[in-house]
């Protein structure tokens, strides 16, 4: 009687395994067909997701670091629109912010200018999947073709200028603006601008850089280095926040070391160039002009390991190719 009921207890409770095992397989292929109702399967939570490490990245202080995340934000949005065939305005649009966030973080000339023309191309793709116009979308190619230089500010003007019809418009958009403006030399408004960049509601560090730029680029140099080292001196003591604060502060860096060097202080000069290379180790034109400053301190050796350096991040660089040559002459 006994093995009797022990046969029958071992027998349910096969069957009930059996039935959870079913229950849960059941549930699980229910959740896979079904994942779009789901929203942790959903493509709006995976782009909130990437949104996350894209902040993320924002935060990061280590320049290595800040690509690593946008790398992988800019992964996970391929694999979005390619293998998932989810793409969307809003994925196009991500990969345009992410794109826009790699370029700001990447100092090769033509790496970065590559990287832009990607943010401009997925900007774009946003805006024509959009049954409306959108202000925001207009901002941000704004940017972009601001950052791609001088011969790209009339598209940034058309941009800026469709983005504030359309109702979106910020301090940031109206400070990049009167600096094309300015750089446009647009004679009668320069006073003006000046005014704006010196007495504006907010005074932010985007604004002395510009100015400070501004200075650099008419000549007066001594202006200029006291506009930059109040950059310097603020982020000594202020967090760096963003892709755009570290261009910034590489450009700051490497702009004091050209001015102390110009003015033949090498020693301030050398260690400017220093800092620069800390936040971007990769900026071939640093290594460049730091071989120049050690020629100019007759420490040749020193200069022909940072003429080395340039050309393993440039080879065809042919200012650091001439100048190799001049030292193999010196011998």
């Amino acid at each position: 009687m006994q093995g009797y009921k022990s046969y029958y207890k071992r027998k349910n409770l096969k069957l009930r395994y059996i039935i959870i095992s079913a229950l849960i397989f059941f549930i699980l292929y229910y959740l896979i067909t079904h994942k779009e109702k789901f929203s942790f399967f959903s493509n709006e939570s995976k782009l909130k997701n990437i949104e996350k490490i894209l902040e993320k990245s924002d935060k990061e202080k280590e320049i290595s670091e800040k690509k690593i995340l946008i790398q992988k934000a800019i992964s996970k949005l391929n694999k979005i629109e390619e293998k998932e065939n989810l793409a969307s305005a809003d994925v196009y649009f991500l990969l345009g912010k992410a794109h826009f966030k790699k370029a700001m973080v990447e100092y090769n000339d033509e790496i970065r200018d590559a990287t832009l023309e990607k943010a401009i191309y997925f900007y774009r793709k946003s805006l024509a999947l959009l049954k409306s116009d959108n202000g925001l979308i207009h901002f941000e190619l704004g940017k972009c073709y601001f950052y791609k230089g001088e011969y790209y500010y009339y598209e940034s003007l058309m941009e800026f200028e469709k983005a504030q019809k359309l109702g979106y418009f910020n301090e940031y958009g109206k400070m990049i603006i009167d600096f094309i403006k300015y750089k446009k030399g647009n004679i009668s408004e320069i006073s003006e601008l000046l005014k704006n960049f010196q007495y504006g509601k907010k005074e932010s560090v985007e604004k002395i850089f510009y100015e400070a730029c501004s200075f650099k680029d008419v000549g007066d140099y001594a202006k200029a280095k006291e506009y930059f080292l109040k950059i310097a001196n603020f982020f000594n003591s202020n967090p760096v926040k963003g892709s755009e604060h570290n261009f910034i502060l590489y450009r700051t860096y490497y702009t004091l070391g050209w001015l102390f060097l110009n003015e033949k202080n090498y020693k301030e000069s050398e260690n400017f160039y220093k800092l620069s290379l800390k936040i971007n180790p990769n900026s071939y034109e640093a290594y460049y002009w730091l071989g120049k400053l050690y020629i100019l301190m007759n420490k040749n050796r020193e200069a022909k390991k940072m003429f080395n350096e340039c050309l393993k991040l440039n080879s065809s660089y042919k200012p650091a190719l001439d100048k190799l040559k001049e030292l193999k002459k010196r011998r």
